[in-house]
């Protein structure tokens, strides 16, 4: 049956079958992380991604249904089954007609013989999460409740128009859903702005742009509409837009050269201006970069530097000198950068192995499968790795000290290993050891952190109980959602600049239904099955 299907891809897609199975394994980690970049971007963003995510989910479910069969579509949103059988007596021919249409832009099925039995439920679990996280962020309403980052911006744009009245602004986004709410939400401010994306490429709106953003156009022929100009990088070409003075990067593409092609717009050998440009950019927070490779991110730093303003930092034109602040930061986040990613060859590796027999394998090996080495490595002891909901954890522990946690990248070089090593028995230490790392495994204490910023926000908060400021039950919860790490840094120093005087402004950015969904995904968390699925004794040779 295997065969089978792979043939029928391979047909289907043009693709190895094994190639495509490294693909599809990938998928889920290129989700999560273009969720988090258009979160970076704006919250607007990361709904409509949200929205779009949901709505396949139900396509797929409503197409098993009515199908019994999964619909593959590369060449768009996936369609609807409802939309191929929507006719009032049935008519087959049209119905016929319709999947002809979509299987010329790649559509296609897969029989659910091929598809294995949880299937149906994995996509039910994913959608409800999915449903549960947009209810958490959105509300039953499905509209953007706080977005600090716009607030912020409107206040700049607003000072900035206000100080310097004849320089112009750009505002670029990588993203038409961010650009649409940003030309919305600043009109709604009262701002002059026009938006403009590859869905507002009309001749009336380009003659719009030239007319209030070109100097070159004639003094007559120029006008004051508007101040500023929200845009994609869809208008990051052809456009002479010097009269405007500054640019605001809402979100920063990997690829430097749209951001050289961004200021381009403003920087015209033509016609000069202004003595000085400015440019603004919003890059990822910590969390962020963490989340889409930092060391990427750090390489595009750099390499936006220098492709705008050289290597020696110093002009754009011969006739402007511009100033590089944190030179020295961004080249030793470069130097950094040039360093490979520490899992990219366990990444290389796994990719190379799916589909084989050896991967088979090890699929086939059951949990808690004990193995010992006699080999050199910077730990020794018991290492454990284990998984809770979707949580998961390597600790490791010896005969004389504590079990503590390590990281995945030290503990994957701890597991490394050659491709022939002599079988070891386990040590005579090894149970009494092994049972109290495992006792251990999903034990957390925020004092073992060491985590300043949350204790003092639980001290903060236990003078709020004592001086009985706040409801006792709301800040009995607060105390444990912070306890498990489950707030914003944002969230956290609000907690630690608070007054006694300012007690009741803490339910209003914090709310108590808030800290109830926190609640219940951690109760959900702390409810799923611990699984412990490997241990490996270390000694010493």
């Amino acid at each position: 049956m295997k065969e089978t299907l792979a043939k029928e891809l391979e047909e289907k897609t043009g693709i190895n079958f094994n190639l495509l199975i490294g693909r599809q394994t990938n998928v889920s980690d290129f989700m999560r992380h273009l969720l988090v970049r258009r979160f970076e971007s704006s919250v607007a963003a990361f709904q409509s991604s949200l929205d779009h995510m949901i709505q396949s989910s139900e396509h797929i479910l409503n197409w098993v249904e009515k199908r019994h069969k999964i619909p593959i579509y590369k060449k768009g949103n996936l369609p609807d089954v409802r939309t191929f059988y929507d006719t009032s007596d049935d008519d087959w021919q049209e119905i016929q007609e319709t999947f002809e249409k979509y299987e010329e832009r790649g559509f296609f099925e897969i029989d659910m013989k091929y598809v294995k039995d949880d299937f149906v439920a994995d996509v039910k679990s994913d959608l409800l999460l999915l449903q549960n996280l947009r209810e958490q962020w959105f509300g039953t309403d499905n509209k953007i409740q706080f977005d600090p980052k716009l607030d912020s911006f409107i206040e700049i744009i607003q000072q900035k128009i206000a100080t310097d009245p004849k320089r112009k602004l750009i505002v670029f986004s990588e993203y038409a859903d961010t650009a649409n709410y940003l030309g919305k939400v600043l009109k709604n401010a009262g701002l002059p702005v026009m938006k403009y994306t590859a869905a507002d490429a009309s001749p009336a709106n380009k003659d719009c742009i030239r007319a209030n953003f070109d100097a070159g156009l004639r003094p007559t022929l120029q006008q004051n509409d508007y101040q500023i100009l929200v845009a994609t990088d869809a208008i990051s070409e052809g456009y002479n837009l010097h009269r405007a003075g500054a640019i605001f990067n809402y979100d920063i593409p990997y690829n430097p050269t749209r951001v050289i092609q961004r200021i381009g717009r403003i920087n015209r050998i033509n016609k000069k201006v202004f003595n000085e440009l400015y440019i603004y950019n919003y890059f990822p927070t910590a969390v962020g970069e963490a989340e889409t490779r930092t060391k990427e991110i750090s390489t595009l730093k750099m390499a936006m530097i220098h492709a705008i303003m050289g290597e020696d930092t110093k002009a754009l034109t011969k006739e402007e000198e511009v100033q590089a602040y944190f030179k020295d930061r961004y080249r030793q986040e470069f130097s950094k950068s040039e360093e490979a990613s520490w899992d990219t060859p366990y990444r290389k590796m796994l990719n190379e192995l799916k589909g084989t027999e050896v991967y088979e394998k090890a699929l086939e090996i059951p949990h808690r499968a004990r193995t010992a080495r006699k080999i050199q490595k910077p730990k020794q002891g018991v290492l454990l790795f284990g998984k809770k909901g979707n949580d998961f954890v390597f600790k490791i522990g010896n005969k004389t000290e504590p079990p503590i946690m390590i990281s995945a990248e030290e503990a994957l070089l701890l597991f490394a290993a050659e491709k022939e090593e002599a079988p070891v028995n386990l040590s005579n230490d090894f149970y009494d050891t092994y049972q109290k790392v495992k006792a251990s495994l999903f034990r957390s204490d925020v004092n073992d952190r060491n985590e300043k910023d949350i204790l003092n926000a639980v001290e903060k908060i236990k003078v709020l109980q004592e001086n009985k400021l706040l409801s006792a039950d709301y800040l009995c919860d607060l105390i444990k959602v912070l306890k498990a790490d489950a707030l914003s840094g944002y969230e956290i120093r609000f907690i630690k600049q608070l007054t006694l005087k300012e007690a009741y402004k803490l339910p209003k950015i914090i709310t108590a239904e808030y800290l109830a969904r926190i609640s219940i995904t951690q109760n959900r968390v702390d409810d799923s099955e611990e699984t412990l699925i490997l241990s490996e004794e270390l000694q010493s040779e």
